[in-house]
């Protein structure tokens, strides 16, 4: 579990080792991110670049998602998050996943 600070370092650095833009990856936040990602999303769990992370809270998550979506411009949805969805994710969105 990560400060929000740490988790946008950790989430940022991810995707620049990557050497890719921010608007091409997807950022949400759930309660069962192996679902969401492999089923729900269709990221290809050996092939992908995805990654997620635990936030101290539903807010602390939603705060993070906000900040990919609104400052770096990253695709996602912040608002309308299920109740308890504390685990943050991000994957580079390919012609297969949805979106």
């Amino acid at each position: 579990m990560g400060s929000n600070f740490e988790l946008i370092a950790d989430m940022k650095s991810f995707i620049n080792a990557r050497g890719s833009k921010f608007e091409e990856w997807y950022v949400g936040a759930c309660t069962d991110p192996r679902a969401t990602l492999f089923e729900t999303h269709k990221v290809r769990k050996n092939s992908d670049a995805w990654i997620y992370l635990v936030a101290e809270s539903t807010i602390a998550a939603k705060e993070v998602v906000s900040h990919f979506i609104e400052v770096l411009g990253t695709q996602g949805k912040a608002e309308d998050l299920p109740t308890d969805s504390h685990v943050v994710y991000i994957y580079k969105r390919t012609k297969r996943t949805s979106p």
